[in-house]
């Protein structure tokens, strides 16, 4: 652990002079670190030219279009569900209105469907 964190130090202070033995000899996790630290020394032109290239890749086009699909897929789920929801209670309303029209008891009613007897009369107040 202490010559991994002596050789990240070095790198840190040294990386512009590091010999090309030396970067071939970097783990993965060091090699990424040493990439990163050139980023870092790029102009303003070379930095935008290095992220344009980085959207260019097509895993990363690909990427994109599944979270698009997936974020679709689950908009699409959300809003069955909520039309669901939005015609039980439309039923539920249509229902309520009706029997009181046929001349139920609201307060029955409206322990029936566990509502209160106030609900229940803005109900059925309402137009449909």
């Amino acid at each position: 652990m202490s010559d991994e964190r002596n050789l990240i130090l070095y790198m840190f202070t040294n990386v512009v002079y590091l010999q090309q033995e030396e970067i071939n000899a970097l783990t993965p996790m060091q090699m990424r670190f040493y990439e990163e630290c050139q980023i870092s020394n790029f102009t303003n032109m070379e930095k935008q030219d290095y992220v344009k290239s980085l959207l260019d890749y097509p895993s990363v086009h690909e990427m994109v279009e599944c979270e698009r699909a997936e974020a679709k897929e689950e908009g699409i789920q959300i809003g069955i569900q909520m039309g669901i929801e939005q015609g039980i209670e439309q039923g539920r309303v249509e229902l309520i209105c009706s029997l009181i029209d046929k001349g139920f008891d609201v307060s029955a009613l409206a322990e029936a469907v566990g509502m209160s007897e106030a609900d229940v009369r803005a109900m059925s107040a309402t137009p449909s």
